[in-house]
């Protein structure tokens, strides 16, 4: 992971200086996916929307090498953030990814690790001027010496909150110092900017921004953190909610959107109109570092985007709303009440679908603009100018052959046999499209069970005896897709080289949370019989 130092002004301009006259328009990038784009294809699509930041979870070889000399900066991820307990540990880390790429553009960084509580809320992001941004190790870009590192997982952070108190951020800040310390010791510590991306979970329970302020129980290491990036000059990065904090507050859909078309409107003790989440949760940040003494720090949106599926309210003209009112707003330098002309960087949540994503909600694997095929879902405007195009397809692509795996019919008298095949199918791959308000959430018994036999089928690529399933399963040439629901034909793997270690499968039902697997297995029983 290194950062081209070529692009070093630039970088450090546009993402760390209030003087900015252009927000910028981002995109996260996972590969959690059973069948993904070589990063090649990745860059290349990038570069021909004109998206010149990305936030990148994962930092292997092949990835950076990728995105060396593309002009493109990244934001990076460390995983196994208990590795990087120590000075050495930490020094290792800048010797193996900054060092060995000076040709990358790496601008952040964030750590995903799913196997503990505590580490799922560590997360390093490297936001150098770099092209690279990847997920797995804390990845730098080094050829840029203006990089920015966060340390912080959203998706934990979001639903395990009460794992993130003070123990939890104490130990994150005091494993951040030793990457720090190393980044000057190999003399990157004035052009690699380290920062946490925080959750809205961090907030006392709020109805307006004025009232925003963190919670008790992290208070004292939030101002040590803030201050932190008041002296090494970083940016306070947020990852918007979605969703599920529309539903948890009870607010109407309509506040989401940046439209002015809002149902629901909040005003503020100063007078200020708030008609959607963005610039609400936007101005309770500031409102909240505000009264922890450090007033102007800038604020970065790490993360923000809306699902096409897997909820009722998770759709293509939902999401293309969501984007056509945004971005221009974004790009519109107006900023919002609390803080006036001030451009917002921005980083759109996401490149693809990830159906092998830890899951949290239903609608978790479903964030892509672009589908797993490279084909995009719905029309944006990546220039922020609001016009009504489809952005381009990614280029390359290999199909695998028109084939579809499905339910033969047979034992139909005995679904207790079935439902065992379809829920083996199910766990090992993603049926979250079957969730109550999902795409194929209207199919019926054999539709169900055909829909999870392909999509094992698919993950396995199309290895005939991936069809087989005790004899209930058959393979087809005629596309057994019914409406919106769409039976996959995927794309032939993209080589990951060097896996530092293996993903982890995140695409099981015993992975969700305990209210979403029982609304899931319900919704499914009941169509099923």
């Amino acid at each position: 992971m290194a950062v081209k130092i070529i692009h070093f002004a630039y970088f450090l301009i546009v993402l760390f200086s209030n003087d900015s006259v252009e927000a910028v328009i981002g995109v996260t990038w996972g590969r959690q996916s059973a069948q993904r784009l070589v990063p090649s294809q990745v860059v290349d699509l990038l570069l021909q929307n004109g998206i010149r930041e990305a936030r990148i979870y994962n930092a292997n070889v092949d990835v950076l090498q990728a995105f060396a000399g593309s002009g493109i900066g990244l934001t990076i991820s460390i995983f196994d953030t208990k590795d990087m307990r120590s000075l050495d540990a930490a020094q290792k880390w800048v010797l193996d990814k900054i060092v060995p790429y000076p040709n990358t553009n790496i601008s952040r960084a964030v750590p995903e690790d799913m196997n503990n509580s505590l580490l799922l809320l560590t997360t390093f992001v490297a936001q150098l001027q770099v092209n690279n941004s990847p997920m797995e190790k804390l990845g730098l870009r080094c050829q840029s010496i203006a990089m920015r590192i966060y340390y912080g997982n959203p998706y934990g952070w979001a639903r395990l909150e009460n794992t993130y108190g003070r123990l939890g951020l104490s130990s994150v800040l005091d494993s951040m110092m030793f990457v720090h310390n190393a980044l000057y010791d190999f003399g990157y510590g004035d052009k690699i900017k380290l920062t946490i991306p925080q959750p809205y979970t961090i907030l006392k329970n709020i109805t307006r921004p004025s009232e925003a302020e963190f919670r008790d129980d992290i208070k004292e290491d939030i101002g040590r953190y803030l201050r932190y990036l008041k002296d090494n000059d970083s940016p306070f990065t947020l990852d918007e909610p979605s969703i599920s904090y529309l539903y948890e507050n009870n607010y109407d859909l309509s506040f989401a959107f940046c439209d002015n078309k809002s149902t629901h409107v909040i005003t503020d003790i100063n007078g200020f109109v708030y008609t959607n989440m963005f610039e609400f949760m936007h101005d309770s940040f500031v409102w909240a570092i505000k009264k922890a003494g450090v007033p102007n720090l800038k604020i970065v949106i790490g993360l923000v985007g809306w699902p096409t599926d897997g909820h009722p309210e998770a759709n293509i003209l939902n999401a293309e709303r969501f984007y056509k009112s945004l971005l221009p707003l974004v790009t519109s330098n107006k900023g919002t009440p609390m803080r006036p002309g001030a451009p917002i960087d921005v980083y759109l949540h996401t490149l693809t679908d990830e159906n092998r994503l830890f899951l949290f909600d239903s609608f978790s694997r479903h964030f892509g603009i672009y589908r797993g095929n490279g084909e995009p879902k719905f029309k944006i405007d990546f220039s922020g100018q609001g016009r009504d195009i489809f952005p381009t397809k990614a280029r390359g692509i290999v199909r695998m052959p028109k084939r579809w795996c499905v339910y033969n019919g047979e034992k139909e008298n005995n679904k207790e046999i079935v439902m065992q095949e379809f829920q083996y199918a199910c766990n090992a791959t993603d049926c979250t499209k079957l969730a109550p308000g999902g795409s194929c959430s209207h199919l019926d018994f054999a539709r169900n069970i055909s829909y999870a036999f392909n999509m094992y089928f698919q993950f396995k690529f199309q290895d005939e005896n991936a069809c087989d399933f005790k004899g209930l399963g058959k393979v087809v040439t005629t596309n057994p897709s019914i409406g919106s629901c769409i039976f996959n034909v995927d794309v032939v793997q993209g080589v990951q080289k060097q896996m530092s270690r293996p993903i982890t499968n995140g695409c099981k039902l015993h992975e969700m949370p305990k209210c979403a697997i029982l609304l899931f297995l319900l919704s499914t029983f009941l169509a099923l019989l």
